[in-house]
């Protein structure tokens, strides 16, 4: 059996009673990621306002927007066909329908068509809705995030005369004031 051992090194406590100088810290922006979900749960873009991510509210107006437009256009055409092929298969004959140059079939399919785009406009409004919420909810999470090209890594190499070679990694934050405490 091998037995590693190393030396052990023991600190001492930092001074408690040292103030430390906190003019250059800046306090966190509060920010809720959460509330800017439900904003855009609510009404959509909001959020994105929120988050102060303005150029992204109009995207989020016309992809909501933009499906719902589709799903009534779909939904009007669909009502249109239900009803014509209704009024021809009630055989009435004083009733006519608009699609006269379609047979059954085709007026039947063209319906099923239209329902078809009807359900494909609803589940793409979820998405565009979900979408929203989604992306206000991670832009809340990330609006602290410093995303500057200030940021560096520097690798030193240190000796001490009675532990040898220490390899040491500091990251270090250029122009750039240092948030929380």
């Amino acid at each position: 059996m091998t037995i590693f051992s190393s030396p052990i090194y023991t600190f001492a406590q930092k001074d408690s009673t040292l103030k430390r100088d906190t003019s250059h810290f800046i306090p966190l922006v509060k920010h809720s990621a959460k509330k800017a979900a439900v904003l855009s749960a609510s009404i959509p873009g909001a959020g994105q306002i929120y988050n102060k991510k303005y150029w992204k509210a109009p995207l989020v107006w016309a992809m909501v927007g933009g499906s719902v437009y589709y799903f009534i256009y779909n939904q009007q055409i669909y009502i249109d066909y239900r009803n014509n092929y209704r009024i021809r298969v009630d055989n009435d004959p004083n009733t006519s329908d608009n699609y006269s140059f379609l047979t059954n079939t085709q007026l039947k399919g063209q319906r099923d068509n239209a329902r078809q785009s009807r359900d494909l406009s609803i589940l793409m409004m979820a998405i565009a809705y979900s979408l929203n919420i989604i992306d206000a909810n991670v832009d809340g999470h990330l609006y602290n995030f410093d995303v500057s090209d200030n940021l560096s890594m520097k690798v030193n190499q240190s000796y001490y005369m009675n532990t040898g070679i220490q390899m040491s990694c500091s990251f270090q934050f250029k122009n750039k004031p240092v948030y929380g405490f």
